[in-house]
């Protein structure tokens, strides 16, 4: 009867270093996806202006001087004059940084999908697409009534507070990286916009000053939202209450 002990005592200890080789394996495969999501919005972040350059909601290209998307304005949307929704800052911001050739880039009077933009999109798959949402951005801006992205402040960047939430890690924006589409702050309030994260660990978050934070997926909604607007985030401090969340912190150089 003790060669059959021996053999289960064999098979137990082969079941156990299994596992712990699964998990080991597996902490591994979760930070190295961490690290690759933080190096995608560490480069967002430091392409991100801090100056001389005013946040829009809406960009009317018909009516406004389109030299002005290279380096005076950064629009969430940019739109014609019958107010349809051609592009989004994604796709202003990369084509300030990408150095793609003029025949490559995109037209700021057509929508993000027409033959002609359609060229640039390669240029930004490898920064706001990864494999669980392919075809399909991570990043968003948060927008709307009090937040960086607002019609009606036409504020300028350096002017945010540096607690300020400008972007955010959704696990599946809908929309394609060039395509207006980002996260309403009334849907945050809510609670109806799709979950934050790609990773079930937490999600990245940029906040105006161009730190780059991997928030835990525990910390309450709440807390996020006091950061979200400009009067929430001059009236906190993300060392007093956010900071207990974040499990990584990156500073970008300003």
């Amino acid at each position: 009867m003790k060669r059959p002990l021996r053999c289960y005592t064999g098979l137990s200890a082969g079941v156990i270093i299994a596992a712990l080789c699964w998990f080991y394996v597996r902490n591994d495969q979760r930070r190295l996806a961490i690290s690759e999501h933080a190096v995608t919005f560490r480069f967002i972040a430091t392409w991100f202006p801090t100056s001389h350059s005013r946040l829009l909601r809406t960009y009317d290209v018909e009516s406004n001087d389109t030299d002005a998307l290279w380096s005076d304005v950064l629009p969430s949307v940019v739109m014609s004059a019958d107010r349809a929704r051609l592009l989004s800052w994604r796709a202003i911001l990369m084509t300030r940084n990408a150095h793609a050739p003029p025949e490559s880039r995109p037209n700021f009077h057509e929508s993000w999908n027409s033959p002609r933009n359609q060229r640039f999109s390669p240029w930004g798959r490898d920064v706001f697409y990864r494999a669980v949402t392919p075809e399909r951005t991570f990043v968003c801006a948060i927008v709307g009534p009090n937040t960086a992205f607002d019609d009606a402040s036409h504020i300028f960047a350096d002017e945010l507070s540096a607690n300020q939430i400008i972007l955010i890690e959704v696990a599946d924006c809908g929309y394609s990286w060039m395509e207006p589409g980002d996260i309403e702050i009334e849907q945050l309030v809510s609670g109806s916009r799709r979950p934050l994260g790609v990773l079930p660990e937490g999600f990245f978050v940029v906040f105006a000053d161009r730190q780059v934070w991997f928030l835990d997926h525990h910390v309450p909604l709440r807390v996020v939202l006091k950061y979200c607007t400009r009067t929430g985030a001059r009236a906190h401090n993300r060392e007093d209450e956010l900071a207990q969340y974040a499990k990584l912190r990156i500073r970008t150089n300003n």
